[in-house]
């Protein structure tokens, strides 16, 4: 039968079940089986191929699952690439916090999520508006009105109106899927040229608004000051370096044309370490259910059910007041017991010559188990023969208080107590 106490205990053990499977989890490495868009990510849309490049050509490349704090070191590029929407907008004071570290000689590399943009990489097939909505990241860092647009600039695919599929993840081959080359101006001041592979259709460009920059990658076709897919934000002795397209660092199209260039060079081209964002991947939150307590509606649930919980409890728990007083219960010892007895048996009208006769048998049962006797109760004369091959003077003792104990209860007269005792001191010598 389920019993509150069996049901609590049950409750109990669930949790710690769950909280040692959600440990074990958190001890693994939070890598999705490699389909995340993440450097773990080794599908189309995953930037494990970038992570490998940098590391490969000599530059220390590291991924941090923690959030990015305003300690690290000033020599380093954090890069945020297509950092998830929702975790920005709800943990932005991590970023926040960059700003001040920009300024002191910090390097940010981002590339805002384009999901909203019908590539082969998202599948998302509806028209969308023509200005990409990520003012949430770039404001985080300070770049208010810096925004992302469609180019409208023509590109070599000849088939612009055919739709192209999008790219699934896990079954197609990142070598598939229609892609775009464009010819750059890489850092228009050096004039070296890098042919860009895209995802077809109309590259993303950036917008700067008010804000000062330096363009580092241009459409050739472009008009000055335009058609800029990545450019550098000077902010005190560092920079932000904003790349429009997150898919020009993806599995897919980072070995076709220069990519892999233009990748390494925008995330360290001085060759300085690189540390590649994983929590706004969700990284740190993957696998945890503690994480669901940041969220504001499952917190809210949580507290209500441990508040009814709580209740429940205090409402059919036991209350507790001042101990209740538990008469004990008294416990005679062995010399209490004796005692009760003998009051017990001299209360009797015979009872001295009962114990009399009892003190007798005992001295010869006693006697005998010394001196080796089979039977339990030997005669008289056979233990007084044994007892004087070994010590006469306790033999002559012996038969001097059987003889005595003998007359004494063959006569009907009352035994006194002083007499009793007498013959009980005697016969206890002889023992």
């Amino acid at each position: 039968m389920l019993s509150a106490r069996s049901l609590i205990i049950s409750i109990g053990l669930i949790m710690v079940v769950a909280l040692s499977l959600s440990v074990l989890g958190l001890l693994q490495e939070p890598d999705s089986d490699g389909v995340g868009r993440d450097t773990y990510g080794v599908r189309a849309h995953g930037y494990r191929g970038v992570l490998e490049v940098v590391r490969e050509l000599g530059v220390d490349g590291q991924r941090r699952i923690a959030p990015p704090t305003a300690e690290l070191p000033v020599g380093m590029t954090i890069a945020l690439l297509s950092p998830a929407s929702h975790f920005v907008e709800r943990e932005p004071a991590y970023l926040s916090q960059l700003v001040d570290w920009v300024n002191q000689g910090g390097r940010i590399i981002v590339a805002p999520p384009t999901a909203d943009r019908p590539t082969r990489f998202t599948r998302r097939r509806e028209e969308k508006s023509k200005s990409i909505d990520a003012p949430t990241l770039l404001g985080t860092l300070g770049l208010e009105g810096v925004s992302l647009r469609d180019g409208g600039v023509a590109s070599s695919s000849e088939d612009k109106e055919e739709e192209a599929p999008f790219f699934p993840p896990v079954r197609e081959s990142r070598s598939q899927g229609p892609t775009d080359t464009h010819w750059c101006q890489w850092n228009a001041a050096e004039g070296e040229r890098l042919e860009i592979a895209l995802p077809n259709g109309a590259p993303l460009t950036i917008e700067p608004g008010q804000a000062e920059w330096r363009p580092l990658l241009q459409l050739e076709s472009a008009d000055d000051g335009a058609g800029v897919i990545a450019a550098s934000f000077p902010r005190g002795a560092g920079e932000i370096v904003v790349v429009a397209d997150p898919d020009l660092f993806a599995n897919a199209i980072l070995r076709q044309s220069d990519n892999s260039i233009a990748a390494v060079r925008l995330l360290s081209p001085a060759g300085g370490p690189v540390v590649f964002d994983e929590h706004y991947h969700g990284l740190s939150s993957r696998g945890n259910p503690l994480y669901l307590l940041t969220i504001p509606g499952v917190a809210a649930l949580t507290i209500g059910l441990l508040a009814a919980t709580a209740l429940w409890a205090w409402r059919t728990a036991i209350a507790l007041g001042p101990p209740v007083f538990t008469p004990q219960k008294p416990r005679r010892d062995l010399r209490e017991y004796v005692d009760a007895m003998s009051r017990l048996l001299l209360k009797g009208r015979d009872g001295r010559r009962y114990l009399l006769r009892e003190l007798r048998q005992g001295t010869l049962e006693e006697l005998g188990r010394q001196l080796g006797f089979s039977v339990l109760t030997p005669a008289p004369d056979r233990v007084a023969a044994s007892l004087a091959r070994r010590e006469l003077s306790r033999a002559e003792a012996f038969s001097s208080i059987i003889n005595d104990i003998d007359q004494r209860l063959a006569v009907a007269d009352r035994l006194s107590a002083t007499e009793a005792t007498q013959l009980m001191k005697r016969a206890n010598s002889c023992l």
